[in-house]
């Protein structure tokens, strides 16, 4: 496989399933796989808008903890208002207070939009990471997020099998 050249292989590592929640270890799994194999393997967990909030004071307890959480617990919070993300995101442990401070600024819907806002969100996130991948080998991409670029919709447990109207298919294109 390392002999491939310029493939990439996009795998979608978002925390959606429609059977099942899928364990963390299969994406780690994966990526051993693929790195013993000779690939560079590139990873997009979040997008700029989380990036951007993980680097203010306490961002990074913010990160640890998007990081830490279940998936369900994370797909819980997609489906949640603003002021109930405010509560359940900082959690009751140490860094909490830290959490608060960084989302404190935040008006709901940027608090929302940036909740969701995982690596495959992002397309300038994922173009960021293609232009780090270029250099002539085989290359696999993991992301976070939809599974159809450009689409009117936010990462929901439902997104997988949402139908887009004719009118929002135009928009995109």
């Amino acid at each position: 496989m390392a002999d491939l050249g310029e493939v990439v292989w996009v795998v979608d590592m978002n925390r959606q399933s429609l059977d099942r929640v899928v364990p963390n270890i299969a994406a780690r799994r994966l990526e051993k796989m693929f790195a013993a194999a000779g690939w560079q393997v590139l990873t997009v967990p979040f997008g700029r808008t989380l990036e951007g909030l993980f680097a203010r004071p306490g961002g990074q307890a913010l990160q640890r903890r998007i990081r830490d959480m279940s998936k369900p617990e994370y797909q819980r919070l997609l489906r949640c208002s603003a002021q109930e993300i405010r509560d359940r995101i900082p959690g009751t442990g140490p860094e909490a207070e830290a959490i608060n401070e960084t989302i404190g600024h935040l008006d709901d819907q940027a608090l929302i939009g940036a909740i969701s806002n995982l690596g495959g969100h992002d397309i300038d996130a994922l173009r960021d990471a293609y232009a780090r991948g270029v250099g002539g080998r085989a290359d696999c991409g993991h992301r976070r997020g939809r599974r159809r670029l450009g689409l009117l919709m936010r990462a929901t447990r439902d997104s997988a099998s949402s139908v887009r109207s004719d009118l929002q298919i135009r928009r995109c294109t």
